[in-house]
């Protein structure tokens, strides 16, 4: 029997200024426990806490929000890659540029299955408002 993977929420708040583009604030909470969350003002301090959850996040703006965390993992290390090997990602975005997903690979597992997070868009997944 497989685990169910955790659900969590996510948002960012961004400046506006060309010259200083950047995340001030970030708010993560678990969609089956609202007692589960993380506020923060640091893109670096999220992008590992979503590294220890290892789980599926969901944006309302994944293609805004999303380019974010796409520059953070070019700029720490990450590689495109469209096969899961450790410290790549990869992406899925439409022709017209709608960004459904970007999953995350840390590591593998003994047998070889990718240890995960993966961002998604949530008005593609959910007709409900979630908070």
């Amino acid at each position: 029997m497989t685990k169910k993977r955790g659900e969590y929420v996510a948002d960012f708040e961004t400046t506006t200024d060309k010259d200083d583009c950047r995340v001030w604030a970030y708010g993560l909470m678990s969609v089956d426990n609202h007692d589960v969350f993380s506020i923060g003002s640091d893109l670096n301090e999220f992008m590992e806490y979503c590294e220890q959850l290892k789980t599926d996040i969901y944006f309302h703006n994944l293609r805004f929000d999303g380019s974010f965390i796409v520059n953070w993992l070019y700029r720490n290390g990450f590689s495109y890659s469209d096969i899961p090997y450790p410290n790549t990602f990869n992406t899925m975005i439409s022709k017209m540029n709608q960004w459904y997903s970007i999953q995350v690979v840390y590591d593998t597992d003994k047998s070889g299955r990718p240890i995960h997070t993966t961002f998604l868009i949530v008005s593609k997944n959910y007709r409900f408002q979630l908070i």
